[in-house]
């Protein structure tokens, strides 16, 4: 007796179908990683733990912040910066105090994360529908239709859960 698979376990055999699906896949993944950062940074912001790359996306004159000067922290609580150039500056030091965080904002940046995560399943499933379509490959692409935006979700709840906000 013959093996029948369900369309969803047959492996793609088209070329130009396997190159489509490969391309979805790295475009899904990228999306994903972005969040994946998106939440690092914002967890760290949240943390309440004073470092250093809470400064790192920030740009003076076009320019990254770490090129200009250094950051260092002092007595846990304020980030001091100090600029190479002295003749860029008119004061060679500035201080930023980071207060800690409140249970209130921790539960606004978890929110924000939510908002990014659900954009980011949307755009996941875009993603797939254009491929579906040209492709034609529809039922050999369950996979790739659930794996991403569940992947989404669980890098949610693991901020969730490092932020110990429920």
């Amino acid at each position: 007796m013959a093996s029948l698979k369900p369309g969803s376990q047959q492996p793609l055999t088209n070329p130009t179908d396997i190159a489509e699906h490969s391309k979805c896949q790295e475009k899904m993944k990228s999306e994903v990683d972005w969040l994946r950062r998106y939440c690092a940074d914002a967890s760290t912001c949240a943390s309440g733990r004073v470092m250093p790359a809470l400064l790192a996306n920030i740009r003076a004159q076009g320019q990254k912040l770490e090129e200009i000067a250094t950051v260092g922290v002092r007595d846990g609580s304020m980030l001091v910066m100090t600029v190479f150039d002295e003749d860029r500056q008119d004061t060679r030091r500035l201080r930023v105090t980071v207060p800690k965080p409140t249970l209130n904002a921790k539960s606004l940046v978890v929110a924000a994360a939510g908002k990014r995560a659900e954009e980011a399943r949307v755009q996941c499933r875009k993603l797939h529908q254009t491929s579906v379509k040209k492709g034609k490959y529809g039922k050999q692409s369950v996979e790739l239709a659930a794996a991403f935006p569940r992947s989404a979700g669980k890098i949610l709840v693991d901020m969730e859960k490092a932020l110990g906000v429920s």
